[in-house]
């Protein structure tokens, strides 16, 4: 700089901050939010992978499908063997037993 000229300085000298190339808070924080936006997008990606994969291997090559068969429905076909199914016995209907006259039930 030649003699007699004034330097003004800048707001970062100022503060004493010193601009360097690389070192700026700013490319470091856009490093840092690309890199971890990276390994978001890679962790769905392979969830994603991950659940095509289960679904293609559990398909089986009949589809279900429910029947109805007089006054119940059937389910015909599918993966689910039906020997494996619990089996449901209904219970007969209980009567309600009746109020006397005048009596309080909550």
């Amino acid at each position: 700089m030649p003699p007699g000229t004034l330097e003004i300085p800048t707001t970062r000298e100022i503060k004493g901050e010193r601009m360097t190339r690389g070192t700026s808070p700013t490319r470091a924080t856009r490093v840092a939010g690309g890199t971890s936006l990276l390994v978001a997008l890679l962790s769905a990606a392979a969830l994603t992978g991950a659940a095509f994969v289960t679904v293609d291997l559990a398909t089986c090559g009949q589809p279900a499908r429910y029947v109805h068969n007089e006054q119940q429905l059937e389910l015909v076909g599918g993966c689910v063997d039906p020997a494996e199914l619990p089996k449901i016995h209904p219970e007969p209907k209980k009567a309600k037993p009746k109020a006397a006259a005048g009596a309080y039930q909550p």
